[in-house]
Protein backbone atom coordinates (compact mmCIF):
# COMPACT_ATOMS: atom_id res chain seq x y z
CA UNK A 1 0.00 0.00 0.00
CA UNK A 2 1.69 3.42 -0.55
CA UNK A 3 0.74 6.17 2.01
CA UNK A 4 0.73 9.93 1.03
CA UNK A 5 -1.05 9.80 -2.18
CA UNK A 6 2.01 10.46 -4.80
CA UNK A 7 3.95 7.52 -5.96
CA UNK A 8 0.94 5.24 -7.90
CA UNK A 9 3.24 5.04 -10.70
CA UNK A 10 5.77 3.28 -8.88
CA UNK A 11 3.58 0.48 -7.53
CA UNK A 12 3.75 -2.24 -9.75
CA UNK A 13 7.93 -2.03 -9.71
CA UNK A 14 6.93 -1.29 -5.63
CA UNK A 15 4.33 -3.17 -4.62
CA UNK A 16 4.59 -2.20 -0.92
CA UNK A 17 5.84 0.99 -0.93
CA UNK A 18 5.04 2.87 1.97
CA UNK A 19 5.19 7.01 1.73
CA UNK A 20 5.68 8.38 4.74
CA UNK A 21 2.58 11.04 5.02
CA UNK A 22 4.85 13.27 6.63
CA UNK A 23 8.73 12.96 6.69
CA UNK A 24 9.66 11.84 10.03
CA UNK A 25 13.32 12.64 11.78
CA UNK A 26 15.71 9.24 11.69
CA UNK A 27 16.90 7.90 14.75
CA UNK A 28 20.52 7.80 15.38
CA UNK A 29 21.70 5.58 12.76
CA UNK A 30 25.72 4.74 13.17
CA UNK A 31 27.39 2.16 10.87
CA UNK A 32 31.14 0.87 9.52
CA UNK A 33 31.22 3.15 6.36
CA UNK A 34 33.40 1.77 3.41
CA UNK A 35 36.92 2.86 5.14
CA UNK A 36 35.71 1.10 8.04
CA UNK A 37 35.50 3.88 10.09
CA UNK A 38 31.88 5.19 11.78
CA UNK A 39 29.95 7.05 9.49
CA UNK A 40 26.39 7.97 10.09
CA UNK A 41 23.17 9.59 8.49
CA UNK A 42 24.35 12.62 8.86
CA UNK A 43 27.34 12.07 6.17
CA UNK A 44 24.90 12.68 3.57
CA UNK A 45 22.89 15.64 4.74
CA UNK A 46 21.74 17.28 1.38
CA UNK A 47 21.56 14.07 -0.66
CA UNK A 48 18.34 11.83 -0.84
CA UNK A 49 19.65 8.59 0.65
CA UNK A 50 18.02 4.87 -0.97
CA UNK A 51 19.23 3.02 2.73
CA UNK A 52 19.14 -0.86 1.57
CA UNK A 53 19.96 -3.34 4.69
CA UNK A 54 20.84 -7.08 3.26
CA UNK A 55 22.52 -9.64 4.43
CA UNK A 56 24.84 -12.40 2.85
CA UNK A 57 22.17 -15.44 4.07
CA UNK A 58 18.99 -13.44 1.99
CA UNK A 59 18.83 -14.91 -1.20
CA UNK A 60 15.99 -11.82 -1.90
CA UNK A 61 18.24 -9.41 -0.66
CA UNK A 62 21.37 -10.55 -2.75
CA UNK A 63 18.65 -10.96 -5.97
CA UNK A 64 17.90 -6.67 -5.91
CA UNK A 65 21.79 -5.98 -5.32
CA UNK A 66 22.72 -5.40 -9.02
CA UNK A 67 19.55 -3.36 -9.32
CA UNK A 68 21.04 -0.92 -6.86
CA UNK A 69 23.98 -0.32 -8.52
CA UNK A 70 22.70 -0.04 -11.96
CA UNK A 71 20.09 2.71 -9.65
CA UNK A 72 23.53 4.28 -8.42
CA UNK A 73 25.11 4.72 -11.83
CA UNK A 74 21.79 6.34 -13.06
CA UNK A 75 21.63 8.77 -10.54
CA UNK A 76 25.44 9.32 -10.01
CA UNK A 77 25.15 13.17 -10.76
CA UNK A 78 22.54 13.74 -9.01
CA UNK A 79 22.29 14.88 -4.61
CA UNK A 80 21.40 10.76 -4.37
CA UNK A 81 23.34 7.82 -2.61
CA UNK A 82 22.68 4.25 -1.99
CA UNK A 83 23.72 2.84 1.11
CA UNK A 84 24.10 -0.57 0.68
CA UNK A 85 24.31 -2.07 4.34
CA UNK A 86 25.37 -5.43 5.21
CA UNK A 87 23.80 -6.57 8.77
CA UNK A 88 26.06 -9.86 8.50
CA UNK A 89 27.35 -10.26 12.25
CA UNK A 90 30.55 -9.02 13.38
CA UNK A 91 33.88 -9.52 11.42
CA UNK A 92 33.52 -12.68 10.20
CA UNK A 93 30.06 -11.58 8.88
CA UNK A 94 31.86 -7.95 6.97
CA UNK A 95 34.27 -10.22 5.24
CA UNK A 96 32.14 -12.46 3.71
CA UNK A 97 30.09 -9.86 2.64
CA UNK A 98 32.65 -7.96 0.96
CA UNK A 99 33.90 -11.54 -0.35
CA UNK A 100 30.22 -12.02 -2.13
CA UNK A 101 30.39 -8.20 -3.30
CA UNK A 102 33.03 -8.59 -4.98
CA UNK A 103 32.27 -12.61 -6.05
CA UNK A 104 29.15 -10.51 -7.87
CA UNK A 105 31.08 -7.55 -9.77
CA UNK A 106 29.16 -5.42 -7.43
CA UNK A 107 32.40 -3.22 -6.37
CA UNK A 108 30.70 0.07 -7.64
CA UNK A 109 28.41 -0.44 -4.63
CA UNK A 110 30.90 0.79 -1.51
CA UNK A 111 30.76 -1.27 1.22
CA UNK A 112 29.31 -0.54 4.40
CA UNK A 113 28.46 -2.98 7.43
CA UNK A 114 26.87 -2.98 10.72
CA UNK A 115 27.80 -6.01 12.43
CA UNK A 116 25.92 -4.82 15.95
CA UNK A 117 22.76 -4.60 14.10
CA UNK A 118 22.02 -1.28 15.75
CA UNK A 119 20.73 0.55 12.45
CA UNK A 120 18.45 -2.77 12.16
CA UNK A 121 16.77 -2.27 15.43
CA UNK A 122 17.11 1.76 15.53
CA UNK A 123 14.65 1.39 12.50
CA UNK A 124 12.12 -1.54 13.73
CA UNK A 125 12.89 -3.91 10.76
CA UNK A 126 11.32 -6.71 10.34
CA UNK A 127 11.51 -8.38 7.10
CA UNK A 128 14.32 -8.67 5.10
CA UNK A 129 15.47 -6.65 2.79
CA UNK A 130 14.05 -3.61 3.63
CA UNK A 131 14.92 -0.68 1.92
CA UNK A 132 14.52 3.09 3.84
CA UNK A 133 14.34 6.30 1.81
CA UNK A 134 15.48 9.31 3.65
CA UNK A 135 15.09 12.88 2.17
CA UNK A 136 17.73 15.53 1.70
CA UNK A 137 17.15 16.54 5.35
CA UNK A 138 17.77 13.31 6.61
CA UNK A 139 13.95 12.44 7.36
CA UNK A 140 12.35 9.32 6.44
CA UNK A 141 10.04 10.01 3.86
CA UNK A 142 9.12 6.00 2.84
CA UNK A 143 10.24 2.41 2.67
CA UNK A 144 9.75 -1.09 1.15
CA UNK A 145 9.92 -4.68 3.25
CA UNK A 146 11.17 -6.71 0.67
CA UNK A 147 12.70 -6.75 -2.71
CA UNK A 148 12.34 -4.73 -5.84
CA UNK A 149 14.03 -3.95 -8.85
CA UNK A 150 15.46 -0.52 -8.01
CA UNK A 151 16.20 0.62 -11.62
CA UNK A 152 12.91 -0.24 -13.06
CA UNK A 153 11.69 2.99 -14.40
CA UNK A 154 8.84 3.04 -12.00
CA UNK A 155 11.43 2.73 -9.19
CA UNK A 156 14.01 4.87 -10.56
CA UNK A 157 10.57 7.67 -11.36
CA UNK A 158 9.68 7.46 -7.49
CA UNK A 159 13.65 8.02 -5.83
CA UNK A 160 13.87 10.86 -8.78
CA UNK A 161 10.14 12.35 -6.93
CA UNK A 162 11.98 12.66 -3.51
CA UNK A 163 15.27 14.30 -5.14
CA UNK A 164 13.41 17.03 -6.81
CA UNK A 165 9.67 17.08 -5.35
CA UNK A 166 7.76 19.49 -6.91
Amino acid sequence: MVLGGAASAAEPALKGFERAAQPKPAPELRWRGPDATETSLAAYQGKVVLLNLWATWCAPCIKELPSLQRLQAKLQDEPFAVVALSIDRNQPGADKARDMLHRLRLDALAFHHDGEGRVFRALGVEVMPTTVIFDASGREVGRLRGPAEWDAPEAEALVRSFIAPR
